[in-house]
């Protein structure tokens, strides 16, 4: 809009110039009776009131215009209604109706259909025909004077009344269909450019992912490959044979770890670069049960204990089954690591209203207040969670934001340090 607002300024300058050398061609070389002094005061006006305009967008620009009234529409609506208003006063001293340069009144429609909104290029439509209808209307009748372009047209049109009625029928019908086709195209082409920027910028983002991506890949794959190599170089110089086992158990763990990183960043990368999944209706308190199950070796290992409690309301939910559970599973499997043996986690599940939310307690070593809201950040780890973990590849949390986001949820943390810490999820129960 205030590229638009700059090219009325622009298209002012030369209608000044404009208005300033035709009304110099006509009398001094056309010899065509005129009213010299109104239309260079005129000119004059549209000179003084381009400044103003221009003086508005450039502060606009600078952000130091903050009032409604001085919004970029505005200075455009202000700009197009002054010329409409100046051009009925150029054709009034310039006679009127029968002046060939009312057709720049089409020329502000196009403007308007094409920088306004389609209901505003339309009012304004109504509004410049309200104009040239009135000064018509006014001169017929001799309200006020009428200024003949003698020399040019002598056939008094301003008075026939057929004229006047055939070519108002003629200029209201063309001035809307003009507008009708203009806002038709202009919408057309807005909606095709909106789309190309959507795309551009769905294709940068997808750019920076693979580069993020390709840049930690080759961090990350790098040290793991250099542990395993070192290991495996060891078992193979080495002659001890306790050496060797003892390497080749930390070459193994290695590439578990390494496997597990690479599945992880393809699952986030999978996740962040489609559009859609695979959504059905299945039972959430079926995959508590079933994450439940398959995480209490874990928890047992620990002596922890894990309370269920799950809302005989909480039913069906709309969603990818895999991933769901791929994310409450994460957010268990994290209380078992991180909380004390002997210790309990809790796991409720409650229906309110149309959603299902979800929370998961424990009592372990909580995340400092300073890094909560980092947490969730792809390939970030809390400070005080390496002593447990070491090579953990800092993607559980994100994944579990990503699933979450991606059903429309919404994921939150409370924590205290030492005392332990709540994530709670809340998931629409329907598609949305």
């Amino acid at each position: 809009m205030i590229e638009g607002g700059f090219w009325l300024v622009r298209l002012r300058w030369l209608a000044v110039i404009g208005i300033l050398m035709a009304t110099s061609f006509a009398d001094s070389v056309l010899r065509i009776s005129i009213q010299n002094i109104p239309l260079y005061f005129i000119a004059f006006i549209l000179f003084s009131l381009n400044l103003v305009s221009l003086y508005a967008l450039k502060y606009n620009t600078k952000g130091k215009i903050h009032s409604k009234i001085y919004s970029n529409e505005s200075i455009v609506i202000f700009q197009i209604v002054t010329d409409l208003i100046i051009l009925t006063c150029l054709l009034h001293f310039s006679g009127g109706v029968e002046n060939p340069f009312i057709i720049y009144y089409i020329f502000h429609m196009i403007i308007a259909s094409i920088l306004l909104p389609p209901k505003t290029s339309y009012i304004i439509t109504t509004f410049a025909l309200m104009l040239i209808g009135t000064l018509t209307l006014l001169e017929y009748h001799e309200i006020i004077q009428h200024y003949s372009l003698q020399g040019f047209n002598d056939q008094n049109f301003y008075q026939n009344k057929a004229f006047l009625l055939g070519t108002g029928f003629i200029f209201f019908t063309t001035s809307y269909l003009v507008v009708y086709m203009t806002v038709s195209v202009s919408t057309k082409l807005k909606q095709h450019e909106t789309a190309y920027k959507k795309a551009k910028i769905e294709l940068e983002k997808k750019d920076k992912i693979k580069n993020e991506y390709v840049l930690r890949l080759t961090h990350d794959i790098k040290g793991h490959l250099a542990a395993i190599q070192n290991s495996l170089d060891v078992v193979f110089l080495s002659t001890s044979e306790e050496d060797r086992q003892e390497f080749v158990k930390r070459a193994y763990k290695r590439t578990r770890r390494l496997t597990s990183f690479v599945n992880d960043l393809l699952k986030l990368t999978r996740i962040r670069l489609s559009n859609r999944l695979d959504m059905s209706n299945f039972f959430m308190h079926d995959s508590i049960h079933k994450i439940i199950q398959e995480l209490t070796p874990n928890a047992l290992n620990k002596r922890i204990k894990i309370n269920v409690n799950i809302n005989s309301f909480t039913d069906k939910i709309y969603g990818n089954r895999l991933s769901i559970e791929e994310a409450l599973s994460n957010l268990i499997s994290n209380a078992i690591k991180y909380s004390p043996d002997e210790s309990e986690i809790n796991v409720i599940a409650i229906k309110v209203k149309n959603s299902i939310i979800i929370e998961i307690n424990d009592n372990g070593i909580g995340i400092p207040p300073a890094e909560q809201k980092l947490i969730f950040n792809e390939f970030y780890r809390a400070s005080n969670v390496t002593n447990i973990e070491k090579d953990s590849s800092g993607f559980g949390l994100s994944l579990v934001k990503q699933i979450i986001e991606k059903h429309n949820g919404t994921i939150s943390v409370e924590s205290k340090l030492n005392e332990g810490t709540k994530f709670k999820i809340t998931l629409p129960q329907k598609a949305s």
